[in-house]
């Protein structure tokens, strides 16, 4: 006897996480009878694709399917046999446009977010609907009350992450989120049997170990609360499904953000061995390995990893390319580091995410004037705190990656952007120890060079600056100081290519800071 729809979506998302994405695709595709849960599942499937590879063109396949699947079930919910399916289509509708509005977010445009908020809105209103009219069922439609509270966590969360600008246009239409409401809804998924628990799971550890650490949110008192359900989580993952190569990856990520690098490090290298045919996975942990031999100054490591990422991988090549580009010239490989760099513009489409926006213009910028091995290797240096990798430094580190710009300051040259990216990232290494008499000079030198940084279109720079001086404030206990910094950094910069994640930055910052 074939197995059911139900049985084939349970199996197959268990796939995902032990086995990958493609083993996931191949099971749901094999099954004969099809269903809206099967359905389903493939958008499931789909979306963690796009957040595992990051890669433009896998999220505008997922977009594309995902939304063909809306308009099936919603309709064929117009003609459905009886309550109860009608109600499974309308979820699987909800969920469509959940996934959607969550891939928008991915791509970090206004646009994107605007347009993201309207599909959020769009699929809480059916969440809304399914939930009053499921009081007429009679009971044991666990799977339908799981769905709606997975569905209203998510948009609760998300609603509460989104840039100001957007909180703005939604609060006029009155959709507002509570942040505290939605991880509750979404802890109730964590303990149901229903197929989309796996990615409660997902979704909730890429919040506490990538989402709260990068933006600062609700994390006063160190990373302890964070860390700690981030631990239950993976614990209680082991019975739902056990052995996961994909949750090692996240006991990786609670190790980083414990200051353990050598343990992340066993970790993020275990998983890619385990994982090894999991070709997204590998590649995850891949870049995570790079970055922490980056905090070890561990030069050539860095460059043959990043090398291998930009050969092997299929997804964001502009990206990878460029990364191993600088990667080589700080290596001193400058002429294949320049032939690298011309051909990244080929290699990212038009109307890309914000991050790839910004490569585009590096690649102007260092097209014109070459990386040396000193410049290259600031600018690894200030990937890594852009990318949020320094601020989970240990104190020793720290001081090693101060004394090695300390040490190249006289002869790095190459003008204001690099002067204050040195200064930005040493400024933040001694805010990360704490020492805000050290720190605050290395931020004043980066806003000594602000208008520079505005005129060449590296505004990002200055706005860093600003947040940090307003950690030195905060430091210090002048929480006037420190909020008008945040205030300024908001304000002070617009229009440049990271605006959006330093909009959400601040607004995490200006939440946290006592009243």
């Amino acid at each position: 006897m074939a197995d059911s729809p139900e049985s084939v979506a349970k199996s197959s998302v268990a796939l995902i996480f032990q086995s990958g994405v493609d083993e996931a695709e191949k099971a749901i595709r094999s099954c004969d009878e099809k269903s809206p849960m099967l359905d389903c599942a493939m958008c499931f499937v789909k979306f963690v694709k796009c957040i595992l590879t990051w890669d433009a063109e896998v999220m505008d396949e997922a977009d594309v399917f995902i939304k063909e699947v809306e308009q099936r079930c919603t309709t064929a919910a117009k003609s459905a046999q009886g309550l109860a399916q009608t109600l499974h289509l309308r979820i699987v509708s909800a969920d469509c446009d959940l996934l959607r509005a969550l891939i928008c977010f991915a791509r970090q445009a206004l646009a994107s977010y605007v347009k993201g908020g309207v599909l959020l809105r769009s699929a809480s209103k059916m969440y809304a609907a399914v939930e009053s009219d499921m009081q007429k069922l009679a009971p044991n439609h666990s799977d339908v009350e799981a769905a709606c509270s997975m569905g209203f966590g998510i948009v609760n969360v998300a609603i509460s992450l989104l840039p100001e600008k957007v909180l703005g246009l939604m609060r006029i239409v009155g959709f507002q989120g509570d942040r505290a409401i939605g991880l509750k809804s979404l802890e109730i998924v964590l303990h149901s049997s229903d197929f989309r628990t796996p990615f409660a799971m997902l979704l909730m550890l890429a919040y506490h170990v990538v989402v709260r650490p990068v933006l600062g949110i609700d994390v006063k008192d160190g990373l302890s609360d964070p860390i700690d359900k981030a631990m239950a989580i993976i614990d209680r993952s082991q019975s739902v499904v056990p052995d996961a190569p994909l949750f090692e990856y996240f006991t990786g990520r609670v190790a980083f953000l414990s200051r353990n690098l050598d343990k992340a490090l066993e970790c993020f290298n275990s998983a890619a061995g385990r994982g090894a045919t999991q070709k997204e996975l590998r590649q995850l942990c891949r870049y995570e390995i790079a970055f922490i031999n980056l905090l070890h100054l561990r030069w050539q490591e860095v460059a043959d990893i990043l090398v291998e990422l930009s050969s092997n991988s299929p997804w964001s090549p502009g990206v990878y390319t460029y990364f191993s580009a600088v990667a080589l010239a700080a290596v001193g490989q400058r002429e294949e580091s320049q032939k690298r760099l011309q051909s990244v513009p080929d290699l990212i489409k038009q109307g890309s995410a914000t991050f790839e926006k910004l490569i585009l213009h590096k690649v102007t910028a260092f097209t014109r004037q070459p990386l040396t091995t000193d410049t290259a290797r600031m600018e690894l240096l200030l990937m890594a705190y852009m990318s949020n990798y320094l601020r989970w430094c240990s104190p020793g580190q720290c001081r090693v990656i101060i004394e090695y710009l300390e040490s190249n300051e006289s002869s790095l040259g190459g003008g204001p952007y690099f002067s204050a990216g040195s200064a930005l990232v040493c400024g933040a290494a001694f805010v990360q120890l704490e020492e805000a008499n050290s720190a605050e000079p290395w931020l004043r030198k980066v806003l000594a060079h602000a208008k520079d940084c505005v005129d060449s279109g590296d505004s990002h720079i200055p706005a860093h600056a600003t947040m940090q001086l307003a950690s030195v404030y905060e430091l210090r206990g002048e929480i006037a100081k420190a909020r008008n910094a945040l205030e300024k950094a908001k304000s002070l910069y617009t229009g440049y290519d990271l605006e959006s994640q330093v909009q959400l930055k601040v607004k995490a910052r200006l939440e946290n800071l006592p009243s």
